[in-house]
Protein backbone atom coordinates (compact mmCIF):
# COMPACT_ATOMS: atom_id res chain seq x y z
CA UNK A 1 0.00 0.00 0.00
CA UNK A 2 2.64 2.69 1.06
CA UNK A 3 4.48 2.04 -2.56
CA UNK A 4 1.37 2.59 -4.13
CA UNK A 5 0.96 5.89 -1.82
CA UNK A 6 4.34 7.06 -2.91
CA UNK A 7 3.88 6.21 -6.67
CA UNK A 8 0.79 8.36 -6.59
CA UNK A 9 2.55 11.36 -4.90
CA UNK A 10 5.65 11.01 -7.34
CA UNK A 11 3.30 11.00 -10.43
CA UNK A 12 1.86 14.25 -8.72
CA UNK A 13 5.52 16.07 -8.47
CA UNK A 14 6.28 15.49 -12.34
CA UNK A 15 4.97 18.63 -13.35
CA UNK A 16 7.31 21.71 -13.94
CA UNK A 17 7.78 23.63 -11.00
CA UNK A 18 6.40 27.77 -11.04
CA UNK A 19 2.73 26.69 -11.33
CA UNK A 20 -0.62 24.40 -11.07
CA UNK A 21 -1.09 21.18 -12.72
CA UNK A 22 -3.78 18.46 -12.41
CA UNK A 23 -1.93 15.33 -11.60
CA UNK A 24 -3.09 11.36 -10.88
CA UNK A 25 -5.80 10.20 -8.88
CA UNK A 26 -5.90 9.72 -5.03
CA UNK A 27 -7.18 7.63 -2.52
CA UNK A 28 -10.07 7.07 0.08
CA UNK A 29 -10.91 6.46 4.00
CA UNK A 30 -10.54 8.32 6.58
CA UNK A 31 -7.85 9.04 9.17
CA UNK A 32 -6.31 12.81 10.94
CA UNK A 33 -9.09 15.35 12.66
CA UNK A 34 -7.72 18.46 12.55
CA UNK A 35 -6.03 20.24 15.99
CA UNK A 36 -4.07 22.51 17.72
CA UNK A 37 -0.52 21.46 18.17
CA UNK A 38 3.00 23.10 18.33
CA UNK A 39 4.22 23.13 15.27
CA UNK A 40 8.46 23.13 14.49
CA UNK A 41 8.21 26.08 12.72
CA UNK A 42 7.44 28.62 15.04
CA UNK A 43 6.69 26.54 18.45
CA UNK A 44 3.35 27.80 18.52
CA UNK A 45 -0.43 26.26 18.18
CA UNK A 46 -2.07 26.88 15.57
CA UNK A 47 -5.67 25.37 15.13
CA UNK A 48 -6.20 23.45 11.99
CA UNK A 49 -2.56 23.08 10.54
CA UNK A 50 -1.43 19.54 11.47
CA UNK A 51 2.93 19.13 11.03
CA UNK A 52 3.34 15.79 10.11
CA UNK A 53 5.76 13.27 9.66
CA UNK A 54 6.53 10.96 6.50
CA UNK A 55 4.45 8.14 8.39
CA UNK A 56 1.62 10.04 8.88
CA UNK A 57 1.20 12.23 5.72
CA UNK A 58 2.03 9.11 3.41
CA UNK A 59 -1.25 7.36 6.33
CA UNK A 60 -3.25 10.65 6.05
CA UNK A 61 -3.24 10.34 2.04
CA UNK A 62 -3.79 6.91 1.99
CA UNK A 63 -7.63 7.23 4.36
CA UNK A 64 -8.00 10.94 4.53
CA UNK A 65 -11.71 11.36 2.89
CA UNK A 66 -13.15 15.77 2.21
CA UNK A 67 -10.77 17.97 1.21
CA UNK A 68 -6.45 18.37 2.06
CA UNK A 69 -4.05 20.53 1.56
CA UNK A 70 -0.26 20.12 2.32
CA UNK A 71 2.41 22.75 2.84
CA UNK A 72 5.79 21.51 2.00
CA UNK A 73 8.37 23.98 3.60
CA UNK A 74 11.61 23.97 4.63
CA UNK A 75 13.02 24.78 8.38
CA UNK A 76 16.66 24.55 7.46
CA UNK A 77 16.53 27.05 4.67
CA UNK A 78 17.91 30.60 4.82
CA UNK A 79 15.18 31.59 3.05
CA UNK A 80 16.63 35.16 1.40
CA UNK A 81 13.18 35.63 -0.17
CA UNK A 82 11.35 35.62 2.76
CA UNK A 83 8.68 32.95 1.09
CA UNK A 84 8.63 30.59 3.64
CA UNK A 85 8.44 33.21 6.68
CA UNK A 86 5.42 34.77 4.90
CA UNK A 87 3.34 31.35 4.12
CA UNK A 88 2.87 29.95 7.20
CA UNK A 89 1.10 33.09 9.01
CA UNK A 90 -1.16 32.99 5.37
CA UNK A 91 -2.04 29.38 5.35
CA UNK A 92 -2.66 29.33 9.37
CA UNK A 93 -5.47 32.16 8.52
CA UNK A 94 -7.15 30.30 5.72
CA UNK A 95 -6.59 27.52 7.96
CA UNK A 96 -8.73 28.38 10.34
CA UNK A 97 -11.33 29.95 8.28
CA UNK A 98 -11.80 26.95 6.44
CA UNK A 99 -11.96 24.74 9.56
CA UNK A 100 -13.59 21.85 9.32
CA UNK A 101 -13.82 21.99 5.70
CA UNK A 102 -10.40 21.47 4.62
CA UNK A 103 -7.41 19.41 6.60
CA UNK A 104 -4.54 21.74 6.26
CA UNK A 105 -1.04 19.59 6.55
CA UNK A 106 2.38 20.57 6.64
CA UNK A 107 5.65 18.71 5.96
CA UNK A 108 9.22 19.79 7.01
CA UNK A 109 11.55 18.57 3.69
CA UNK A 110 14.59 18.65 6.13
CA UNK A 111 13.12 16.29 8.26
CA UNK A 112 13.39 14.04 5.16
CA UNK A 113 15.37 15.33 2.67
CA UNK A 114 15.41 11.44 0.48
CA UNK A 115 11.30 11.28 0.67
CA UNK A 116 11.32 15.31 -0.77
CA UNK A 117 13.83 14.27 -3.42
CA UNK A 118 11.62 11.53 -4.37
CA UNK A 119 8.28 14.04 -4.50
CA UNK A 120 10.64 16.28 -6.73
CA UNK A 121 9.61 18.98 -3.97
CA UNK A 122 12.61 21.54 -5.02
CA UNK A 123 11.02 24.89 -4.42
CA UNK A 124 9.70 25.29 -0.87
CA UNK A 125 6.64 26.47 -0.12
CA UNK A 126 5.41 23.96 -2.46
CA UNK A 127 1.75 22.66 -1.88
CA UNK A 128 -0.77 19.21 -2.79
CA UNK A 129 -4.41 19.64 -2.82
CA UNK A 130 -6.19 16.73 -2.82
CA UNK A 131 -9.73 15.60 -3.50
CA UNK A 132 -11.15 13.05 -2.04
CA UNK A 133 -14.46 12.93 -1.92
CA UNK A 134 -14.39 12.33 -5.68
CA UNK A 135 -15.36 8.64 -6.44
CA UNK A 136 -12.09 6.89 -8.21
CA UNK A 137 -10.78 7.51 -10.88
CA UNK A 138 -11.87 10.83 -10.76
CA UNK A 139 -10.63 11.94 -7.74
CA UNK A 140 -8.90 15.16 -8.14
CA UNK A 141 -5.14 16.42 -7.34
CA UNK A 142 -3.13 19.50 -8.14
CA UNK A 143 0.04 20.96 -7.16
CA UNK A 144 1.64 24.48 -6.80
CA UNK A 145 4.62 25.35 -6.35
CA UNK A 146 5.72 29.06 -4.47
CA UNK A 147 4.61 31.52 -2.03
CA UNK A 148 0.60 31.81 -2.26
CA UNK A 149 -1.48 35.00 -0.85
CA UNK A 150 -4.18 34.51 1.56
CA UNK A 151 -5.80 35.77 -1.32
CA UNK A 152 -4.61 33.36 -3.86
CA UNK A 153 -4.50 30.40 -1.24
CA UNK A 154 -8.29 31.25 -1.14
CA UNK A 155 -8.89 31.58 -4.76
CA UNK A 156 -7.23 28.05 -5.45
CA UNK A 157 -9.19 26.17 -2.61
CA UNK A 158 -12.60 28.19 -4.36
CA UNK A 159 -11.29 26.63 -7.54
CA UNK A 160 -10.28 23.29 -7.14
CA UNK A 161 -12.19 22.50 -4.09
CA UNK A 162 -15.73 24.43 -4.95
CA UNK A 163 -15.71 25.91 -1.86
Amino acid sequence: MKTLIMSALVALSLATPGSSTDAAPVFSSKALTPGTLTLARNQVSVPGVIEVDKATLLDTVAKRQGFVVVEFYDSTSPDTSGECARQGPALDRIAGRYAGQVDFLRFDIARDRAFAEALRVTVCPSFLFLDHNQPEPNRLSKRHWGYLSEAQLEELLKEYFRL
